[in-house]
């Protein structure tokens, strides 16, 4: 997963929060790292925010689209419903607006994983979208609120 936000401690605090909820989590802070983190990685789901200091977020998810049909979850400030729709009609898969619940978001995580996943299958076998470690865990710091 790759979250793209310029606020490094709300960066860290989203990795730390899904790095104990089993996933594998990298960052960037500009379009540009993105981009960069896209073509050498692999990435199951882009969380992206649309307001980095002197880019267009909805410029950077119209890039995304152009190369793939990764999953992308917007998580940003911008709480209006033209921003909403306009970031859904791109093709984001969801949008989450600051602040949010740590919980809300692993559970839009893993269904939007979990929608991108089904009915692939692997040599006849359904792909798994989650870790069987997750089946009945609680997440972590479950009533935190992050800004």
């Amino acid at each position: 997963m790759l979250v793209v936000d310029d606020d490094e401690s709300l960066r860290r605090l989203v990795d730390d929060y899904l790095v104990q909820n089993d996933f594998r989590v990298s960052a960037a802070v500009t379009g540009a790292e993105l981009m960069s983190a896209f073509a050498r990685e692999v990435i199951d789901l882009v969380l992206l925010d649309l307001r980095l200091r002197g880019e267009d977020g909805m410029q950077l998810l119209r890039q995304l689209r152009a190369q793939s049909q990764i999953p992308v979850i917007i998580l940003t400030g911008r709480s209006e419903e033209a921003d909403r729709v306009m970031g859904l009609e791109l093709g984001a898969d969801d949008y989450l607006t600051k602040p949010f619940s740590p919980r809300e978001l692993l559970a839009r995580i893993r269904t939007v994983l979990r929608r991108a996943h089904a009915g692939q299958e692997v040599h006849g076998a359904p792909v798994p979208c989650l870790p069987h470690s997750w089946l009945g865990a609680e997440p972590a710091h479950p009533s935190a609120d992050w800004r």
